[in-house]
């Protein structure tokens, strides 16, 4: 067995994953990863769909990602819904949140691949 090693700081936070990983079991860890990625597809796909829905939908997936230790996800979501809230510029942090989200989605597929090991 080959041991991987994990994903860099920015985007992704071994000790909250094995938490809840310990929590919920590897299979349902699987699938929440499984839940999450759709959501980031679904609601962090496309960045057309207006500021205040991109702002709530970045809201609604930040707790989630962090549960799960995407910590890079969820820093890049609470930037730019915060920054939204105080009508500031976004544009480097619309650029940081699609950097996360396709860092993100890629990190659970390898995840997902392992059965939710975060190293084998």
């Amino acid at each position: 067995m080959t041991h991987r090693q994990l994903p860099s700081p920015d985007l992704f936070d071994p000790d909250a994953f094995a938490t809840i990983s310990e929590a919920l079991g590897r299979q349902q860890t699987t699938d929440v990863m499984g839940r999450l990625a759709d959501q980031i597809a679904e609601r962090l796909g496309a960045f057309d769909q207006g500021l205040d829905a991109l702002s709530r939908h970045a809201h609604e997936i930040l707790n989630a990602a962090g549960m799960l230790g995407f910590a890079g996800l969820a820093r890049a979501c609470r930037a730019l819904h915060d920054k939204v809230r105080r009508g500031e510029e976004v544009e480097r942090e619309m650029v940081a949140l699609a950097e996360m989200r396709d860092r993100t989605l890629a990190l659970i597929a390898e995840l997902r691949g392992r059965g939710g090991a975060a190293s084998e």
